[in-house]
């Protein structure tokens, strides 16, 4: 028995038969659907492993509720667009995908695809576009969309209810921390309320943390860089420089940092919501892929490097100056870019832009808290000169 990657969304399978290389007959469904419609670009653009597809089954009636309400739409006149959920997305390989399958339809004028908040919009002109059509065709590659529920607008996304979590249990644990803060000795419930603080820290890395450290994960695992990466390890060697500093009563911190980078986040999606969208230019995506991969590298040298030659002389100091310049240096401000024809000279000032915060937090110029606050500033810094020297997203 040997073991080999599905060929379609990298997981990792067993099998006894050299010919098969799929993990389920979705994927080997869509994987020779994709080679024969000559979208081979997608498994380029690709990063990381994606999710199976599973048995693909469009159930009867599955789509009679488009018909009536694109109708409902077109009649009520002006722009014709429609709010879509979307399942089966992993990457921005998807986002590629989906934008070129749009364009198959006649009719279509725009597209936008958010990965993180798992939702499509899009725009066409009326009497001219099949909606029912497109959602088929999502369906033959592995993409199940549906509407928006009355009670659960698009603003609302898993992304948002993340942020919410983690705002409420970053509260409760400053607030369980605060006592030990008041009382300097002889609080007799210390140990329970930094108990109950590490508990909700737990939780926030439960469903904050995971939105940056699965990804990364999954990509290690198929030999990619992931552009979370660099925050991910921020956040996994965070308990242990607090650990290491003797300040139990700083575990809030950790719930802290989660949710504001959870925020910042959300900020940089909504700054421009259709950035992440457009991966049209494939050339332009693939090199920053290539400088993403370099910058990541050369940051974890520099990182390791400095961190192990202070342990010798400061070995507290070690593992917090390496959070630091972990959750600093995070490169998504400029893969939030990765729509735009931006020269090469503005990206390698993103590039100084983020690894100054990084040289930054190993001068002990920043901690963990002021480097994530520095690396949302200076991202949508970054964003927004990014919109006059790029242009605005193309279409």
């Amino acid at each position: 028995m040997s073991k080999q990657r599905c060929k379609h969304c990298g997981t990792a399978i067993s099998f006894t038969d050299e010919t098969e290389a799929f993990c389920c007959s979705g994927c080997e469904q869509v994987y020779r659907l994709i080679r024969s419609e000559g979208l081979d670009l997608f498994y380029e653009l690709q990063i990381g492993v994606g999710r199976p597809v599973g048995e693909l089954d469009i159930e009867a009636g599955q789509f009679e509720w488009v018909k009536p309400y694109q109708s409902e739409i077109e009649a009520a006149g002006g722009d014709c667009s429609m709010y879509l959920k979307i399942s089966g997305m992993s990457c921005f390989g998807c986002i590629w995908l989906i934008e070129h399958l749009f364009k198959r339809i006649p009719g279509g004028k725009r597209i936008q695809v958010n990965l993180e908040e798992h939702r499509i919009y899009f725009n066409w002109k009326p009497g001219e576009f099949e909606v029912r059509a497109f959602l088929e065709l999502l369906g033959e590659f592995g993409y199940h969309a549906s509407p928006f529920r009355s009670s659960m607008p698009a603003f609302w996304s898993p992304l948002t209810w993340r942020l919410l979590l983690c705002a409420a249990f970053a509260m409760n644990a400053g607030l369980l921390a605060l006592p030990n803060y008041l009382v300097t000795s002889g609080f007799v419930y210390s140990g329970l309320f930094s108990l109950l603080s590490l508990l909700f820290a737990l939780l926030s890395l439960l469903v904050g943390g995971s939105y940056f450290i699965v990804p990364s994960v999954r990509s290690m695992r198929a030999g990619i860089v992931h552009y979370d990466l660099l925050c991910a390890l921020g956040l996994v060697f965070m308990p242990i420089a607090i650990w290491q500093a003797g300040s139990i009563r700083d575990l809030w911190k950790w719930s802290f940092i989660i949710f504001v980078l959870l925020g910042g986040r959300w900020l940089h999606i909504r700054l421009h919501p259709g950035e992440v969208d457009g991966l049209s230019d494939s050339a332009f995506t693939r090199k920053l892929y290539v400088w993403m991969q370099v910058y990541v590298f050369g940051v974890l040298a520099l990182v390791l490097f400095v961190c192990t030659c202070l342990s010798f002389i400061w070995a507290e100091a070690s593992i917090h100056l390496a959070v630091s310049a972990f959750l600093a240096g995070a490169w998504y401000p400029i893969m939030r870019s990765a729509d735009r024809q931006l020269p090469n000279w503005f990206l390698l000032v993103g590039v100084l832009l983020c690894f100054s915060g990084v040289l930054f937090s190993l001068f002990e110029l920043l901690g963990p808290v002021s480097a994530v606050g520095w690396m949302l500033f200076s991202g949508v810094c970054w964003q927004r000169l990014g919109a006059l020297v790029g242009g605005e997203a193309k279409p």
